[in-house]
């Protein structure tokens, strides 16, 4: 077997946020992941970046603007790393006047630029906080970035961490020192790590359309948003607590066509396709990032919604663990044992 490196459990954006970050500051990293590459809720997702419209629509996310602009300022840097584009129109979010005027005094008061427009006969508040990627291309950039820096990738799922050496379900075992889980609530796992039993599913569908649009602002709205791109739309997302399965309904892909009408003007004919994914969430709505129970074993769960938004933080938390630097504030916050996790 190899050398004792560091094997990171799971191909999602935070899996692959966290080898990159690991293999370019020098240490021995497996990627390892049964699924094909993007063929996870991180590539399923729509690559949002967007700590105003969070704090402001989410309500497990409502006053914290300033910590999630913390994670989408890591972006940059690593997006000039990896080669990768950011789509940083800002979003707009669509609704009456005095909505309009409400959304953007919280967003004001809690640190963020907006501003109030007039749309014809809507009226919508502005951010230029808002960003978004591209998930599988940030996922394939990622990849390319860790294997130049001497990361490999392994087609299977990790199924056990014992004395040093991390089995596999289809490729040969591998001696280990470290154990980074970011598979989300992987059943079979939990022997291993009884974290994850403080994770709980949720399903999530989205619609995507391809064509020739013009590119513009995120266009948002209460429990709905839009992407606009130049040859892609993609509108979301649905939150089903307690699902684990990424079956498509099509009755949910309906009701959320449905509810995003008033954004939907002037794309009349569009044909959506539905594709669904499930995240994990932990019982606050904060990543589950530090050491876990298990010696050798380091959790990086649970990331609801912002997987994408928080990839470069949480892999700037786990290198901190690797590497013994005392963790910050924000490591703090992550920290597993915050959850009374029974034996």
């Amino acid at each position: 077997m190899d050398e004792p490196g560091i094997v990171v459990a799971g191909a999602g954006a935070l899996g692959s946020a966290i080898a990159q970050a690991l293999a370019r500051a020098g240490h021995s990293v497996t990627l390892a992941d049964g699924a094909a590459p993007g063929a996870n809720a991180s590539g399923v997702a729509a690559g949002m970046l967007a700590p105003a419209f969070e704090s402001l629509f989410d309500e497990t996310a409502h006053g914290e603007f300033e910590f999630l602009r913390r994670g989408r300022d890591l972006w940059p840097a690593l997006a000039d790393e990896i080669g990768l584009p950011l789509a940083r129109d800002g979003a707009m979010a669509i609704g009456a006047r005095t909505q309009a005027q409400q959304w953007a005094a919280l967003l004001s008061a809690r640190g963020a630029r907006a501003r109030v427009e007039r749309l014809d006969d809507r009226w919508a508040v502005f951010t230029p906080e808002d960003w978004r990627l591209e998930p599988r291309a940030a996922l394939e950039a990622l990849a390319r970035d860790a294997e130049r820096w001497g990361a490999r990738r392994v087609s299977a799922r990790v199924v056990g961490f014992e004395r040093g050496v991390v089995g596999f379900d289809a490729a040969p075992a591998t001696a280990a020192r470290i154990l980074v889980l970011a598979t989300g609530a992987d059943a079979v796992l939990r022997d291993l790590a009884p974290e994850l039993d403080a994770l709980s599913p949720i399903k999530g569908h989205i619609l995507r359309a391809e064509g020739r649009f013009a590119a513009g602002p995120v266009l948002r709205a209460p429990g709905v948003y839009l992407c606009r791109g130049a040859s892609e739309l993609v509108l979301g997302a649905t939150m089903e607590a307690g699902r684990a399965d990424a079956g498509v309904d099509e009755a949910v892909a309906s009701r959320l066509l449905a509810q995003a009408e008033p954004l939907l003007a002037g794309l009349e004919g569009v044909t959506w396709r539905a594709s669904a994914g499930v995240r994990a969430a932990s019982p606050d709505g904060l990543p589950m990032v530090g050491a876990g129970r298990a010696p050798g074993v380091i959790l990086a769960l649970g990331a609801r919604r912002n997987g994408w938004l928080l990839a470069p933080l949480i892999a700037a938390v786990v290198r901190d663990l690797v590497e013994g630097r005392p963790g910050d504030a924000i490591a703090r916050r992550f920290d597993p044992a915050r959850f009374a996790i029974p034996r």
